[in-house]
């Protein structure tokens, strides 16, 4: 029945756009829930979770110092791959609450995945309120914040001591503040002090800055202007201290040394990613392209750029949306660095987060539906297939951890085994497994993956490093793979590996690594495995 071109109140179709509001929330509070368990028994595994862990753990100790980012061409040294946001975070918490500082590491980083869960909510709930969803906008917002808990990329790697989470929660601060300086420009100045802060805790968090400063540019320039006046100073004060502090070895580790190859076998992650999240990544792309049919719709009839413009100011939901398209297009763009040698599925998680926001967008008209407000002639379908299709992915998505078979009684009992020998040996330890350094008393004093590379590139000269294999001035080599390939896994370039295998050629297998020792005197042979 319809009256006035309007859809009069349907019982029915209220009803339906309910449940599959419903359908989609109950899946995503149940994956909440998962990840709430699975988090609780991660914080205080005392090892590796993830190969970076421990030299994220060892870079913070040397900031904390006070020489962090120092030179390469000596012994001791490490490479500092981000700024240190994170690092200064991680342990000003951990002196905080006295935990160690991986614990404290974890703790942080799963504090902001909470805390970007809920900036997603205020996001979505503003542009779908602005897209006409009123009362039931929450709903939409909810759906966003809740699916950040159901993208498998951040279930997993939220629970690291790794810099990706804090750098994304101060990201989509900047990008909430960046939407509502359409309307309140003052907020335009918070917004850059978030994106500032973003960049100095990973340098690549450039998406959302872009995204709202072009968009401001266009349609609110006195505002962009003074949003990039304060940025660009903030970022260059802060820039500057580092500069000074560390006798201009930031730059060096941040610009010359933080590099990698081309590795194409990296784009498996990308069938992997879209395969697991296809009907989220679906979704999303159905509000995308609603977004921009609407768009072009109802802007169609303006004539010139500057009517586009006066249009789209005098609609600030408009240019919310528009700065939510730009984000998730340069994002898209971002995930080309997937084919940077090392780099894994972390590398999804901005863009799968845009991902969210977009799929909370699209429940909008099922939000709107469920109040009975539904322009006549428009099928209900696709608002209610949409919820279905996120509460169904919700449901097809693994959970298991990727890493729940390190944190059996069994593998700990291993790595306490491997631990006692760390903290035996009278020698420096190089290891693919840096947190068992730590955890023993030690210090990481090499990290062989990102030397290799610059050994392969020419930035670092590899022939001091073998003359002290030769001597034998470690006490052995840990590393990842078991077998005869085991020193060939791109931790070590060809050269070294074969010094190490010259001057360690005793092989052992303790918690699944492989460690390479001296020969042992005829007196002090053991049996092999022991």
């Amino acid at each position: 029945m319809h009256r006035n071109g309007k859809l009069l109140p349907n019982t029915l179709a209220r009803s339906l756009a309910a449940v599959a509001l419903l359908v989609a929330l109950i899946p995503l509070l149940v994956g909440l829930v998962r990840y709430c368990m699975i988090i609780h028994g991660t914080i205080l595994y005392p090892y590796e979770l993830d190969y970076g862990e421990g030299i994220v753990w060892q870079q913070m100790n040397a900031i904390v110092a006070g020489h962090g980012y120092g030179p390469i061409d000596v012994f001791p040294s490490i490479v500092f791959h981000y700024p240190p946001v994170y690092h200064l975070l991680a342990a000003g918490l951990a002196t905080a609450t006295g935990l160690d500082p991986l614990a404290a590491g974890r703790l942080l980083s799963i504090m902001a995945t909470l805390a970007t869960g809920g900036v997603t909510v205020l996001i979505v709930s503003r542009v779908a309120t602005a897209n006409g969803a009123d009362r039931l906008a929450w709903i939409c917002g909810l759906i966003g914040g809740l699916l950040i808990f159901s993208m498998m990329p951040i279930l997993h790697w939220s629970r690291f001591m790794r810099v990706d989470m804090v750098a994304l929660l101060l990201t989509l601060a900047g990008l909430y503040l960046g939407l509502r300086a359409l309307s309140q420009p003052r907020a335009v100045h918070l917004a850059a002090l978030c994106f500032v802060a973003a960049m100095f805790t990973k340098q690549t968090s450039l998406a959302a800055p872009i995204a709202v400063f072009a968009t401001l540019l266009f349609l609110r320039p006195r505002t962009a202007w003074a949003g990039i006046a304060t940025g660009a100073a903030s970022g260059c004060a802060a820039l500057a201290v580092l500069v000074w502090q560390t006798n201009g070895g930031f730059l060096d580790h941040i610009l010359l040394y933080n590099i990698n190859r081309i590795e194409l076998g990296n784009l498996r992650w990308v069938v992997t990613m879209m395969t697991q999240h296809a009907l989220f990544i679906g979704v999303a792309l159905c509000a995308i392209g609603q977004s921009v049919v609407r768009g072009v719709r109802d802007y169609r009839h303006c004539q010139g750029f500057g009517d586009v413009r006066r249009t789209l100011t005098a609609n600030p939901g408009h240019g919310q949306s528009i700065i939510l398209l730009v984000y998730f297009l340069l994002t898209t763009v971002m995930l080309l660095l997937i084919v940077k040698q090392g780099s894994t599925y972390n590398y999804f998680i901005e863009w799968l987060c845009a991902v969210a926001l977009f799929a909370g967008l699209a429940v909008s008209d099922a939000a709107v539906l469920a109040a009975g407000k539904i322009d006549a002639g428009r099928s209900i379908l696709v608002p209610l297939v949409l919820p279905l299709a996120i509460g169904l992915q919700a449901i097809l998505l693994p959970d298991t951890p990727l890493d729940a078979w390190r944190m059996t009684t069994a593998h700990r009992a291993e790595m306490d085994r491997l631990s006692a020998l760390v903290r035996a040996a009278p020698k420096p330890i190089i290891s693919d497994d840096m947190v068992v350094l730590l955890r023993s008393g030690k210090t990481v004093q090499w990290e062989p993956a990102i030397f290799s590379e610059l050994g392969l590139m020419g930035v670092w000269d590899e022939r001091p490093f073998i003359a002290k294999i030769h001597k034998r001035d470690f006490s052995f080599f840990i590393t990842r793979r078991v077998g005869p390939d085991a020193l060939n896994t791109g931790s070590f370039n060809p050269k070294v590996a074969a010094a190490i295998a010259a001057a360690y050629p005793v092989v052992r297998v303790v918690a699944g690594y492989s460690i390479n020792l001296p020969p042992e005197p005829p007196h002090t042979k053991t049996a092999p495995g022991t």
